[in-house]
Formats: structure tokens, sequence, C-alpha cells
């Protein structure tokens, strides 16, 4: 990973340590104190024992073939989406 790379080259006082985990596990451990900050994406509110901020927004989009009934639309409710068939792990 050139990044970290690049930051430890940056900043060779400063450990990192990489904790791969869900969004669950990584608020225990931030809330137990073994971390002292987190990357990652929750989709429900943040306990007010933490401070966010946002690091970018991520835009999510729907991807349909030409000639779809969705191409005539300004936008496309998750309801109506929900109801095409769509490949799925």
């Amino acid at each position: 990973m050139g990044f970290l790379s690049d930051f430890q080259a940056k900043h060779p006082g400063v450990e990192l340590t990489l904790i791969d985990g869900t969004a669950e596990k990584l608020n225990e451990l931030l809330r137990n104190g073994w971390l002292d900050l987190a990357i990652l994406a929750q989709p429900q509110p943040f306990p007010d024992t933490f401070q966010t901020a946002p690091l970018y927004r991520e835009r999510f989009c729907v991807a349909f073939p030409v000639g779809h009934e969705f191409q005539a639309r300004e936008m496309i409710k998750m309801d109506d989406a929900a109801k095409k068939p769509q490949l799925r792990e």
C-alpha cells in the first residue's frame, strides 16, 4: 500500500496499525479505548460519545441498459428498484 509507506515516511514517529472489522466491532474497539480512531461507514447515527467528521461523500447510482424504463425518469425510488431483478452474491 503506497499511501501507508508515504505516510510513515512523512510521519516516522507515528505508529499506524490497520484493523479490519465490521462497524459494530470498530465501534466497540473505540468505546473500549483500543483504537484512537476508525474509518468506517455506518448507516445509523453514531453514539453521542464519539465525535465524527465526514471524509467524503459517496455517490451511489443504479445502472441499467439503454432503453430501460428507468431511463426516462429524473429520479428512481428505492421501492421501484427493489421490484426489479438484481444480481446478488
